[in-house]
């Protein structure tokens, strides 16, 4: 599924390439990936979507976000107060 080979400019490093068998599965299963979330956007109502979206920026924004500043930011934050079911 890879090659290797030495760099030629720097013979300490070690290259490393999908074959074009693995390159065409990857290519593959980034079609089916694209086509299985455009199916499960398409079923979102229009009205749905902008909430989605911002959402999703939300999400992508916090994953992005330092580990050490989040646990840092969680420890400052009071806790949130509990919520019942009634």
């Amino acid at each position: 599924m890879v090659e290797r080979s030495v760099n030629p400019a720097d013979r300490r490093q070690v290259l490393v390439a999908l074959t074009p068998q693995a390159e065409a599965f990857r290519r593959r299963l980034h079609a089916l990936r694209r086509a299985q979330l455009r199916t499960a956007l398409d079923r979102l109502a229009p009205e749905e979507r902008p909430v989605f979206l911002r959402s999703l920026e939300a999400l992508v924004a916090a994953l992005r976000q330092d580990p050490q500043t989040l646990a840092a930011e969680e420890l400052a934050s009071p806790e949130p107060a509990q919520t019942t079911g009634t």
